[in-house]
């Protein structure tokens, strides 16, 4: 972003808020996605760029979705949505039915969410955009527990599956998340302490970040005996 401003370059200057906005979703900052995906709107809009305009909406709807504005977050990410495939943006399109899901999901649409995993998984496969193929199973798992209950195998081996692939691929975050849905599921069924094993391992990998929300709830299930 700093760059951006020295050279005075408007669309690399809305690449770096769109950056800025995405890394804190991932860390889940969401007063931080909605500062910089605002400002990355306001810049885009001004210099007609409907690339970054609508990568701002779907970020600026996952802002408000976290502040309970769900029929707001729905329709700023679904206008974005929108925008990106009328311009034939075909990239990233996993990870923005990742924030979509994520709204659907507070909005208690828990059917749709799941078709929309289930879509962004045939995506995955037909293009090879894997960067968000691990958190996509960890989804699946639990919207299919949410749907049908403890009982349901393919749930229980999607999250096993998600855990898998994240550890393959080195991405250390969406371990966590498949480890903490993983022992979620497993501590009612005897298996807690293998569980607890495999978040505190995955855990001790981390050495910064322990303030966000994800390293947050790993610790504290691990403080919980």
């Amino acid at each position: 972003m700093q760059l951006a401003e020295k050279v005075e370059h408007p669309f690399s200057s809305c690449y770096g808020l769109f950056c800025a906005a995405w890394l804190y979703y991932l860390r889940g900052e969401f007063d931080l996605v909605d500062q910089r995906a605002q400002a990355c709107l306001d810049l885009a809009t001004a210099h007609g760029f409907p690339y970054w305009s609508a990568w701002a909406s779907i970020l600026g709807g996952a802002a408000e979705a976290a502040r309970g504005s769900i029929p707001s977050a729905l329709e700023m990410i679904g206008q974005g949505i929108d925008v990106l495939r009328m311009v034939g943006a075909g990239l990233g399109q996993p990870f923005y039915q990742i924030v979509l899901t994520n709204a659907l999901v507070q909005a208690g649409q828990t059917e749709k969410a799941l078709d929309t995993v289930e879509e962004a998984m045939e995506v995955v496969e037909r293009t090879g955009e894997r960067c968000f193929a691990a958190e996509l199973s960890r989804m699946k798992g639990e919207l299919r527990l949410a749907l049908n209950g403890q009982d349901d195998p393919v749930a229980e081996a999607e999250l096993v599956a998600a855990r898998e692939l994240a550890r393959e691929q080195g991405a250390r975050s969406l371990e966590l998340r498949a480890t903490i849905s993983l022992h979620r599921r497993w501590e009612g069924q005897g298996r807690e302490d293998e569980s607890r094993t495999l978040l505190d391992e995955v855990y001790r990998h981390f050495t910064e970040g322990h303030d966000t929300p994800d390293l947050a709830e790993a610790r504290l299930l691990l403080r919980n005996r």
